[in-house]
């Protein structure tokens, strides 16, 4: 496995910036970085197996919805809900909503929504 790119500069002033940013809800990863990571994970060939419902909670995740918020807003209970979405986690070849958010973004199934 090849190592991924290293932290631009690498010095304390990178470091502070990136836990600002953590603490205001954000994060700062260098562009290099986060397309390595997205040139690892498996590729999506087509949106036929991702319903439009499934997109609607990764859009709403990706907007900074938690699991509690979509499951009253869809009419699912929490723990359903979790077991949908970890099934949706494992059709697109990932394990976390951060992973799932990421691969759909990155094919352009989130554009519409």
């Amino acid at each position: 496995m090849e190592p991924l790119p290293r932290w631009p500069g690498g010095g304390p002033e990178d470091i502070v910036k990136v836990l600002a940013a953590a603490l205001e809800g954000g994060t700062l990863i260098p562009a290099g970085v986060a397309q390595a990571l997205a040139a690892k994970l498996p590729a999506i060939e087509d949106r036929d197996w991702i319903t439009h419902e499934e997109l609607t909670w990764l859009s709403i995740l990706a907007n900074g919805g938690s699991v509690h918020d979509l499951a009253e807003r869809v009419g699912y209970s929490e723990r359903a809900l979790y077991r949908l979405l970890h099934a949706l986690y494992g059709r697109l070849g990932v394990s976390s909503r951060t992973e799932a958010i990421l691969q759909a973004s990155r094919r352009g199934l989130l554009n519409n929504h």
